[in-house]
């Protein structure tokens, strides 16, 4: 199975369900897979950028129409639920 076979089968459906609820998708895979995600997402028809944000450098698929201070906001929140502990699954999305 290829990258892109696997980031279809085990990543898009989250996402494209995440881009469509709250705009964004929060994405903790290898540098690669997060590129595919990306490509995916856009041949699907969805205006969306990857970032990798700080303090924790997460990938965040973002509908252009979003605005990136909230999604830097909740990055800071998501690095400080890390710290905590709280499961990334129970994590701001």
């Amino acid at each position: 199975m290829d990258l892109r076979q696997l980031v279809e089968q085990n990543s898009l459906q989250d996402a494209l369900s995440d881009l469509k609820t709250l705009g964004r998708h929060w994405f903790t895979e290898a540098r690669p897979a997060a590129y595919m995600l990306e490509t995916l997402v856009k041949e699907r028809g969805h205006n969306a950028i990857l970032l990798s944000l700080p303090p924790d450098w997460e990938y965040v698929l973002v509908l252009t129409d979003q605005s990136l201070d909230e999604v830097e906001k909740i990055a800071k929140a998501r690095a400080i639920q890390h710290e905590e502990g709280v499961p990334a699954s129970d994590q701001l999305k």
